[in-house]
């Protein structure tokens, strides 16, 4: 009795520990895993690509051989060098990649110009990663590799420019490294942002003589600012003389032509008035006419000249025959006017 129940027990409960067991394994054989965001992990089977775990709570098995495979990033760190802190970029492998930008800070790298002249560069580059299979089975260490295209696409950019080519044609350069990148892009996964360039430092000697010219051409624009100011303001100044002497006649025009009006305009007040002066006296004597009239007013024009000839003093003015004439006439003209009334 006590064999046939161990014997049922037995049947019953072994199933269901081998399935608990297998369960246990399975739980246990298959291992969780945090992605962050905008990262991904490759999974491999047995050193073969798996699949790509996207971000968040991903799991994968250990009992059918999987891995998650490490893959070299860049890392920064903060060091302190001379009383200063410095970034220094490392490679490490990690198990996750960054789609993230990446960024790539070239160390300063000396390079030799067309004309031989060596010069200090320093360089940074930007790119994100859109394939991470390529990125991670096309090349063996992507952010290594970049740096050494990049570092050789500088070379021969600033090998085939002069100094002063180099300096004024950063575009250019920015391009040629670009350009170089840009044929690798689609078999390493990778999409080049932009390529900036820091400094372009030419050597110590050559900074001076540099400075020298450009204080010597500081100097020569300030004497070239200084005469033209010196001319700017001579031809100000002509053009105010000019100005006021162009004034000054149209104030002596004017005053002339407002002179000659008034002199006019008293001329024909005057006309008016010897006119108004004629009227009457024909008008009272009736029958003298208007020439007889004229000369009677030429009369006493001049008799009131001679007045003033002789300033009041003279006892004796001596007229003209003509005005004497002209007086006869008219006293003549009179009398005859009178005598018939």
């Amino acid at each position: 009795m006590t064999m046939q129940m161990l014997s049922i027990i037995f049947g019953f409960f072994v199933p269901i520990l081998i399935i608990l067991v297998l369960l246990l394994v399975l739980i246990l054989g298959y291992m969780p895993i945090q992605v962050p965001e905008s990262h991904v992990a490759i999974v491999e089977r047995f050193g073969r690509f798996r699949r790509i775990l996207p971000p968040g709570l991903q799991f994968y098995s250990l009992i059918f051989g999987e891995s998650i495979k490490r893959v070299m990033i860049r890392s920064t760190q903060q060091v302190r060098e001379d009383d200063k802190i410095k970034v220094v970029y490392r490679t490490i492998s990690s198990r996750f990649l960054d789609l993230r930008e990446q960024i790539i800070d070239f160390p300063q790298q000396e390079v030799i110009t067309k004309e031989n002249v060596t010069i200090i560069i320093d360089a940074l580059l930007f790119y994100r990663i859109v394939s991470p299979y390529n990125a991670v089975y096309n090349v063996a260490n992507l952010p290594d590799s970049i740096e050494q295209i990049a570092k050789v696409a500088l070379r021969d950019a600033i090998g085939s420019l002069t100094l002063d080519e180099a300096i004024q044609n950063v575009d250019k350069i920015k391009q040629i490294v670009s350009e170089r990148v840009r044929k690798v892009e689609q078999e390493w996964g990778i999409k080049l942002v932009r390529v900036e360039i820091q400094k372009i430092e030419p050597p110590k000697r050559l900074l001076e003589a540099m400075e020298l010219q450009m204080k010597a051409e500081r100097e020569k624009r300030a004497k070239l600012i200084e005469a033209e100011a010196y001319r700017r303001a001579e031809i100000e100044k002509a053009e105010g003389d000019r100005e006021a002497a162009i004034r000054r006649a149209e104030g002596e025009m004017v005053a002339k032509i407002l002179e000659a009006e008034g002199q006019a305009q008293a001329l024909q007040r005057l006309a008016d008035a010897e006119a108004i002066t004629v009227d009457a006296i024909m008008n009272k004597i009736g029958i003298i006419d208007a020439q007889s009239a004229m000369k009677y007013i030429v009369a006493l024009r001049y008799v009131e000249a001679l007045k003033k000839m002789a300033d009041g003093q003279a006892t004796k003015i001596y007229f003209p025959i003509d005005i004497l004439s002209s007086l006869d006439a008219f006293t003549e003209a009179l009398l005859k006017k009178f005598g018939k009334r």
